[in-house]
């Protein structure tokens, strides 16, 4: 899993964004895709990365996802934005 090696920023600091997509084949009905094939997420690039440049996503950037009860992460991005939780 490649995302272990990127790390959290909110505000304006990620470079990276997540998309989720399914992984299928063309011959599956997709009707059942939702059910028959788990999704998969990619990192995307915002914009060009230069060389040795940090890769930053936003830990909590799912659209639809609520916060659920458990641990509080305290982020520490010190970006003007920053929304002060990780998750």
């Amino acid at each position: 899993n490649a995302a272990r090696f990127v790390n959290h920023g909110c505000g304006s600091l990620p470079n990276l964004r997540t998309e989720s997509f399914h992984a299928c084949a063309a011959w599956l009905d997709h009707a059942k895709l939702e059910k028959a094939v788990p999704v998969r997420i990619a990192l995307v690039a915002t914009r060009d990365i230069e060389a040795g440049e940090e890769l930053l996503y936003d830990y909590y950037d799912y659209k639809g996802v609520t916060a659920k009860a458990g641990p509080v992460v305290r982020c520490c991005c010190g970006d003007p934005k920053c929304r002060k939780l990780v998750f």
